[in-house]
């Protein structure tokens, strides 16, 4: 049975293709761990084989098409758009004409999904042996290895993991990745993954760590990012560090994005936000745990995007109507009030 690191390559495919940028860490981890559990295939050919027949592997597939980031990325353009955007992502060219008319009537008259066509797509790289095909494998090759690089980097810099999130940052991690050529060295990919990596925690955007005290924040005109930590006593007790977020902490977001981003190391219980907590003004909040939670969220009038990573436990949200919400939840247990586009995978 394959390992869950054994399908690092895969996903990074998976990432590349449909949003052209390399995965966040806990994104990594999640749909390894997922894939490894079904003993699912390693290759994307082994996997797209799967795909109509297995419900385990077309879930997280088609997940990439819901997700908030995608809506943003595709929400208003064309099949054909679509088409020629994987084929870009992948091997840094434009779709030929027989294989961008295939590709959009195929999704166009239902035969496949998106998700589907962007995993056959990369696929169709593998075992090419034509002068084009030679290339664009040398070139997925280079993108996928420099994507593995980007990911690692994150895990070893842990504050640069809750501040891998938005357009922007996504953006900068998408031209990277669209810079990689057949012809890129190692060295060259790796230097600049550090470098990306390193700036997301030197940015100017401003960044405030919550302490196990009464933290009163006010956000700045920039960006900015609040980084909290949820735990309890049974995550204590297994080495987790101490809870930052408490029932006497203010945090106030500035007048652009604002980021409120929470690790909770809490096992076996239901995490949610002290009551206490005042918190306003935050666009995005961002959520990785390894139990359930329940959150209300209903009056967080600003806020746009809600993502939880990782949780395996019993998990409630009520959000406005304005906020898009992606829960990766290995129970799939999941409940939602409200929501513009609301996207669960398992």
């Amino acid at each position: 049975m394959s390992t869950s690191s054994q399908y690092a390559g895969l996903v990074q495919e998976l990432y590349v293709a449909y949003l052209g940028r390399p995965a966040d860490y806990y994104g990594l981890q999640n749909f390894e761990a997922g894939l490894a559990g079904i003993g699912a295939p390693t290759d994307a050919a082994g996997l797209l084989s799967l795909y109509g027949s297995n419900a385990a592997v077309k879930s997280p597939v088609d997940a990439f098409g819901t997700s908030a980031e995608s809506q943003t990325l595709y929400g208003h353009g064309s099949v054909e758009s679509f088409v020629s955007t994987i084929y870009q992502n992948l091997f840094n060219r434009p779709a030929n004409v027989a294989g961008l008319t295939f590709w959009t009537n195929a999704i166009d008259s239902g035969q496949v999904t998106r998700g589907e066509a962007a995993l056959a797509i990369a696929a169709g790289a593998e075992g090419n042996t034509s002068a084009q095909g030679l290339t664009d494998a040398a070139t997925l090759a280079n993108k996928l290895a420099a994507a593995e690089v980007f990911t690692s980097d994150l895990g070893q810099v842990p504050v640069a993991i809750p501040l891998y999130v938005g357009a922007s940052v996504a953006e900068d991690a998408r031209l990277f990745i669209a810079s990689i050529t057949a012809n890129t060295t190692a060295a060259q990919y790796t230097q600049e993954a550090q470098q990306i990596v390193q700036s997301l925690w030197q940015s100017s955007s401003s960044t405030y760590v919550l302490t196990p005290g009464n933290d009163n924040f006010q956000g700045s005109s920039a960006n900015n990012l609040f980084v909290a930590t949820l735990d309890n006593a049974a995550g204590v007790a297994a080495g987790g560090p101490a809870q930052t977020l408490g029932s006497g902490d203010t945090i106030a977001g500035g007048t652009y994005n604002n980021t409120l981003a929470i690790t909770d190391y809490g096992t076996g219980g239901v995490a949610t936000i002290p009551s206490g907590a005042t918190i306003t003004g935050m666009t995005a909040l961002e959520i990785t745990s390894q139990e359930g939670m329940t959150l209300d969220l209903a009056t967080w009038n600003r806020l746009s995007a809600l993502q939880v990573n990782g949780s395996n436990g019993e998990d409630s949200f009520t959000v406005g109507i304005n906020t898009i919400v992606s829960v990766n939840d290995s129970m799939g247990d999941v409940s939602v009030t409200g929501g513009l586009v609301v996207n669960v995978a398992t």
